[in-house]
């Protein structure tokens, strides 16, 4: 059965949704959404079919405003209608996520079995550190015994999963994180109105290093990769090392600290300023041509301002090259103001390494990627939507465990098993009963058996035996002599030779008999039957008496038969052919 995974990738600008249909026969690309967040108000829009935008939840006003003072300001705008119980405990800062998250999936998640997402980097302490065994049940059980003295702070009430990069038979690389159970508590809880839940709670980062690697070839393997995600707030970054994510940071830098340096600059709101930043905005490089700079003012400005981010993406890259011994070779740029113009030439100057913008190989994805190019910008929900897909036999990471695990998943049973086997231990005592009763039963029936043999053997032998198979194997010997005694237990005429006698002497040519009903033993015979009329009756009766075993011949009344001419006749006949031979 066909089974639709969102990967949903939560930013602090919009949501972005990648949705795949996985079947026996592989997966499917088949939608990409996105709503735009914005302080105040929501504005959507489809990627897809570009659907018109449906009203938005906005801050609830502190007072009711005049139609007529609204038009005459020009400040009308439409608003999401808001019970008033809920106007009244809006919080704009809290509840946002919350409204967002609800209008985003109504729209668009009813028809989803699945959905995954991530936290930001930012909100998770993270650490690499391998163990000396790669069975996922001592990792377990020794995760928190191995971080507690590597880290400043107590896991008391941190919650901490894993994700094993790389494993030897002897030996595993781990990436741990580590996140307050009040947040994931508190993440959850802005999906209790959706109707869905997310199945899976992943890093950001890794969501992008798992989707590089779904797709990577042996060459793209080989090496260190950075995977550089600029995201509105921050920016992702996520080393990955001889096809193994290596090394995951997060840098609170991203495209809105860009567009806020320009607001400055001009003079501009921060609206203004994102739309000038996407119409204008160019990085200056020794290779690009002097006609593409309209503004210099503008490049200098988004330059000095992504100096933040080149001086921590270098520090990142020696933090590792100290680590690994290795440095990094290529840098994958993603997100957002990866769309910057030349920003590729303008970092591979300054950071000293090749850069390209990372897109998934598109045609991998089915018709519905192919004709789009919006496919680059999704990249991080991509990755969330594949951790629903990965075949990967190492452990992923994922948050929903333990008291906040998935009600689907088997985390979530485990507390339940107590119940489950005191509800089966009860059965088995129930079946215990139920063979001991079934044994009692039989036991009586032994008992009664048991019995009957010993009589049969004292009647037939003379004698009382008291071992039951010893009785009847010396019964069946007796019964199977034919001399002496023998004659007397085995008969000399069986039933099917009275059968053979009655049929002969009944069936003559001048005597027609349609039997109707027959019940033969060696004691006694009755019969029903159909003849042509009252003679033959007699007829059969007097060739019957010249049997000598048929002793005694009772006639029962005779009355016309239901078939037209037939008379309906009766006997019963006493069985004695001991008599018959004194």
């Amino acid at each position: 059965m066909a089974q639709k995974i969102a990967g949903l990738d939560i930013g602090s600008h919009s949501i972005k949704a990648a949705v795949l249909e996985s079947t026996y026969r592989g997966w499917e690309l088949i939608g990409y959404h996105e709503m735009s967040i914005a302080t105040g108000y929501v504005e959507t829009k489809s990627l897809i079919d570009k659907i018109a935008p449906v009203d938005a939840p906005s801050s609830p006003p502190e007072e009711e405003t005049n139609e007529d003072e609204a038009d005459e300001n020009g400040e009308a705008e439409d608003t999401a209608e808001v019970d008033d119980d809920e106007a009244d405990a809006f919080d704009p800062e809290r509840d946002r996520l919350r409204l967002v998250l609800q209008q985003f999936i109504r729209r668009y998640g009813n028809d989803w079995d699945s959905i995954y997402t991530a936290f930001d980097a930012d909100r998770i302490s993270l650490k690499a550190l391998t163990v000396p065994f790669s069975d996922t049940r001592k990792i377990d059980a020794t995760l928190a015994f191995n971080l507690e003295d590597t880290l400043p702070f107590q896991l008391a009430d941190k919650l901490i999963d894993y994700q094993v990069v790389e494993h030897t038979p002897n030996s595993a690389r781990l990436l741990a994180g580590i996140l307050d159970r009040e947040a994931i508590e508190d993440y959850l809880a802005n999906f209790s109105d959706t109707g869905k839940e997310p199945r899976g709670v992943i890093i950001d980062g890794l969501a992008l290093g798992n989707l590089f690697l779904q797709f990577a070839t042996e060459e793209q393997r080989q090496g260190c990769h950075a995977l550089i995600d600029i995201g509105h707030r921050k920016t992702s970054i996520c080393l990955i090392l001889d096809g193994v994510i290596s090394f995951i940071r997060s840098v609170p830098f991203g495209g809105q600290d860009l567009t806020q340096a320009l607001a400055t600059a001009h003079g501009m709101d921060f609206e203004a300023a994102e739309t000038f930043k996407r119409e204008h905005g160019f990085l200056r490089s020794a290779n690009a041509e002097a006609d593409e700079t309209p503004d210099i003012k503008t490049a200098e400005t988004l330059e000095t301002s992504l100096t933040q981010l080149i001086r921590q993406i270098k520090l990142t890259f020696k933090a590792h090259a100290t680590e690994t011994r290795r440095t990094v070779d290529t840098l994958c740029l993603t997100g957002g103001s990866s769309h910057l113009r030349n920003i590729e030439e303008f970092l591979a100057e300054q950071i000293g390494k090749p850069v390209a913008c990372y897109a998934p190989p598109l045609e991998k994805f089915g018709p519905l990627a192919e004709s789009s190019e919006d496919i680059p910008r999704l990249s991080a929900a991509l990755g969330m939507a594949f951790a629903g897909l990965s075949g990967s036999r190492l452990k992923r990471l994922n948050f929903r465990k333990g008291e906040f695990a998935f009600k689907g998943d088997f985390e979530f049973w485990k507390g339940r098993f107590a119940h489950l086997g005191i509800s089966m231990a009860v059965i088995f005592l129930f079946f215990l009963i139920s063979l001991w009763s079934q044994f009692r039963v039989l036991s009586n029936q032994d008992e009664v058996m048991t019995t009957a043999i010993a009589d049969n053997c004292k009647q037939i032998l003379g004698k009382e035996v008291s071992d039951p198979k010893i009785c009847v194997s010396q019964m069946m010997e007796v019964i199977g002599n034919q001399g002496g005694g023998g004659s007397k237990l085995k008969p000399e005429t069986s039933t099917l030779d009275l059968y053979d006698e009655l049929i002969s002497r009944m069936m003559t040519d001048n005597t027609v008999v349609d039997l109707q009903d027959l019940e033969i033993t060696d004691k006694k015979i009755k019969l029903k039957g159909d003849v042509d009329g009252i003679p033959s009756v007699g007829i059969i009766v007097e060739n019957l008496k010249q049997y000598d075993c048929f002793r005694s011949i009772n006639q029962g009344p005779t009355r016309s038969s239901v078939r037209e001419g037939k008379i309906q006749f009766s006997l019963n006949i006493n069985v004695d052919c001991g008599s018959a031979k004194k």
